[in-house]
């Protein structure tokens, strides 16, 4: 698409539901191996999120503080006042004791 060819800012953000729609249908839920260990780990062995995040991001928490997991299932409203579903891959925070 040409930048003389595109679509207002509202026409992107449509466009993007539109598509993200498209992918859900034909897709469905995508789940890897990787996000189901991720999420297992989350879940069931909280106490290793702290070394991953240390390992994968540079961190460098001592251990001793805690895993705060918030819900994975969303509801977002969208710009035609209906409510879409939307489900992550994890959501946490660490916070110091």
């Amino acid at each position: 698409m040409r930048y003389d060819e595109m679509p207002s800012e509202d026409g992107i953000l449509d466009y993007a539901e539109e598509v993200l729609r498209e992918e859900q249908q034909e897709y469905g839920t995508i789940n890897t191996p990787y996000d189901d260990a991720f999420r297992t780990m989350l879940v069931d062995c909280t106490r290793l999120v702290i070394p991953v995040i240390n390992e994968v991001f540079g961190k460098r928490y001592c251990g001793n503080e805690k895993v705060i997991l918030y819900p994975n299932e969303h509801y977002i409203k969208r710009r035609d006042g209906e409510e879409e579903k939307r489900i992550t891959d994890a959501a946490f925070s660490i916070v110091s004791n």
